[in-house]
């Protein structure tokens, strides 16, 4: 086995490793997921509906790069769900109010049960924290100087602060673009986002 771990349903490590390297590693994204999986899968609900009342080019395309977010982080860890993920993505790209409305409820009860068997491995973890402006100003400073620099366990953690709060619902676009490209280390687009988010009002 590629990593000292439990077998979870629907998940292979092997397919892991091609993108987190080592245990440590994993094991710090697996406690994100479960730490995020209410919130990512309440809101890519709240968008279903919100297409179901308005279906805008915009909304759509709020509703997709959630999708998206939430399939790069299915495969990262090596899971299978993400291809239920990518279909939702796709037709979210499509403007296909069917197929969002027939399956995101589906998946997003598959996202729950997959975090519920991943606790086997992280245990409970903390759901999140209150959002503090100035905490999260001073930790996009750092994720910036950490992606300049390429110091990739300072970027981890600058992010995973960030990642934990309850930040304001305008935020979330732009917050699901950092959180890609932190994971797909795309040094322009980090740098991007963090600019971005260093601008909103609140």
């Amino acid at each position: 086995m590629v990593y000292d771990l439990p077998q979870i349903d629907g998940v292979d490590w092997e397919v892991a490793h091609r993108f987190l390297t080592n245990q440590d590693m994993l094991k710090n994204a697996l406690c994100d997921f479960v730490r995020t999986a209410a919130k990512q899968t309440s809101e890519l609900i709240s968008y279903r509906e919100q297409l179901e009342q308005d279906p805008t080019a915009d909304n759509f395309a709020t509703f997709r790069i959630r999708a998206h977010a939430m399939k790069s982080a299915l495969r990262s860890i090596g899971s299978e769900l993400y291809e239920e993920a990518f279909s939702l993505e796709t037709a979210g790209r499509n403007e296909n109010i069917d197929v969002i409305s027939e399956y995101t409820d589906l998946f997003c009860k598959e996202y729950m049960s997959l975090a519920a068997r991943l606790k086997v491995i992280t245990g409970d973890v903390d759901s999140g924290i209150d959002f503090d402006h100035g905490l999260f100003l001073e930790k996009i400073s750092e994720i910036k100087k950490s992606m300049e620099s390429f110091d990739i366990n300072a970027l981890q953690e600058a992010y995973r602060v960030i990642q934990d709060m309850a930040t304001p619902a305008e935020f979330e676009e732009e917050m699901n673009k950092l959180s890609v490209a932190v994971r797909d280390l795309e040094s322009e687009q980090v740098i991007a986002s963090c600019d971005v988010l260093e601008g909103m009002p609140i």
